[in-house]
């Protein structure tokens, strides 16, 4: 009976602790905004977060995608047991994120409010993905080239440039409308698209079609998606000649040496069956 006693009481002080220790964010805004928010690359953002509990909570806020922290300062209370916190970022382009306020009471997490923010900017080479700028395909072959980039919104906008090759190029005029030498790849010969892997991060595809030996050289994709002035990116191609006369020869050759072994067995095995053979008659 004792034993069952101090059970009831362990969990009723239990419930009462954590009845104590109840708390309710009451707001989290980023400029005032408690839901979703849009603003260009380099705004200045003010994050608010208010939450009160039976004891007084710790707040904290960071990226959700990126679990960045964002540094606050303690503002003031209307209570004792209500805490707020004030925190400030000038966004960049890849702070695209949801941002969430946590509230904890001795160290034990309490509940959350959260704020989506949409950084519009130009699109950016990833620098936290190797890129190459060197490329070799085998001719007719179709050349697949992958660009990781964080941008927002999605570009829409693609055009390739040959800028240099073996031959030499007639002059064309880049996006600033200076000429410069080099084609525009018509735009039967690729084909660009984007995907998300994870907003602001995503991946530019590029496939080239049907190249052959002219087509070797520098190349220029210029990508939009209407803020500022986009992006470009260089890189070369090298396309080999594929000799086909040589593979043509090489699958002969194998055929033949094939066939001839199979000829030379089937020719060599009935010759030692009537060799054998006759040596018995001899006997």
């Amino acid at each position: 009976m004792a034993h069952f006693s101090l059970i009831l009481l362990c969990l009723c002080l239990s419930g009462i602790w954590t009845q104590l220790e109840a708390v309710h964010i009451e707001m989290f805004t980023a400029n005032s905004n408690p839901t979703e928010l849009e603003v260009s690359k380099g705004t200045n953002v003010t994050f608010l977060c208010s939450a009160h509990g039976d004891i007084k909570p710790q707040l904290s806020i960071r990226g959700h995608r990126s679990n960045m922290s964002i540094p606050t300062k303690e503002g003031d209370s209307i209570s004792p047991n209500t805490a707020t916190v004030k925190g400030k970022r000038t966004m960049l382009c890849n702070d695209t994120d949801v941002y969430i306020c946590t509230a904890s009471v001795n160290m034990k997490p309490g509940g959350s409010k959260n704020v989506s923010i949409f950084v519009t900017c130009a699109p950016e080479l990833n620098t936290s993905f190797p890129t190459h700028n060197y490329y070799s395909t085998i001719e007719k072959k179709t050349l697949t080239l992958e660009f990781p980039v964080v941008v927002y919104p999605a570009p829409t906008a693609f055009e390739l440039t040959q800028t240099s090759n073996t031959t030499g190029l007639e002059p064309v005029r880049d996006r600033k409308r200076r000429e410069v030498p080099g084609r525009t790849v018509p735009a039967d010969q690729y084909n660009a698209a984007f995907r998300y892997n994870e907003p602001p991060n995503g991946v530019i595809i590029l496939q080239m079609h049907g190249l052959d030996a002219k087509d070797s050289g520098q190349y220029r994709l210029s990508v939009q998606n209407g803020i500022g002035g986009g992006l470009e990116i260089n890189f070369s191609v090298t396309v080999n000649k594929k000799d086909d006369e040589d593979d043509d020869i090489d699958i002969h050759t194998i055929i033949g040496t094939v066939c001839g072994v199979i000829g030379a067995l089937g020719v060599v095995v009935p010759a030692t069956y009537c060799a054998v053979k006759k040596c018995r008659t001899k006997k």
